[in-house]
């Protein structure tokens, strides 16, 4: 804590090699004290953290939620939840495809490419960045399309049927 104090006051090119040499020296003492932690736990924390804290995330702004306008506040919020309705929809009805649904190769390898980005960027990239997570959104995205496609022929075919 001392030496990330220095290295605002002064930035001298010997401090940082130092606070990277210690930073890697902390990193392989956990690495081979704690190797389930290291491998498995920050995976699962760096999961935790992609999920729930990507685009939802209202602090993630240069500007705080608390100093937004009602309008941009309202717009906010919105974007959040279309962002866990989309992610966490898509989700569900990908892994209840992979389950229940049709056994096509092609939406199969779709789903698990979606799955596998995740992990690869939550257990093997280590870091919680949603920019990555751009390519299984889009999947996600053409999951949650159909689910609410089908949603409104099923209102529809209802309301239809009431009518008659």
């Amino acid at each position: 804590k001392e030496r990330f104090k220095l290295h605002k006051e002064t930035h001298a090119d010997s401090l940082v090699r130092l606070l990277n040499n210690s930073l890697q020296r902390y990193t392989r003492s956990i690495q081979d004290e704690k190797p389930y932690l290291y491998y498995i736990g920050s995976g699962i924390i760096y999961l935790k953290k992609l999920l729930f804290s990507g685009y939802g995330n209202l602090n993630s702004a240069k500007i705080k939620y608390q100093e937004l306008p009602v309008f941009k506040k309202i717009y906010r919020v919105g974007l959040s939840i279309l962002f866990y309705i989309i992610l966490f929809t898509g989700m569900g009805y990908s892994l209840w495809i992979l389950i229940f649904g049709n056994k096509n190769f092609f939406i199969s390898l779709l789903i698990v490419i979606a799955f596998a980005n995740i992990f690869y960027i939550a257990f093997f990239f280590r870091t919680p960045e949603f920019r990555y997570m751009l390519p299984s959104t889009l999947i996600f995205m053409c999951f949650t399309g159909i689910v609410m496609a089908n949603i409104w022929e099923a209102i529809n075919r209802k309301f239809i049927s009431a009518k008659q």
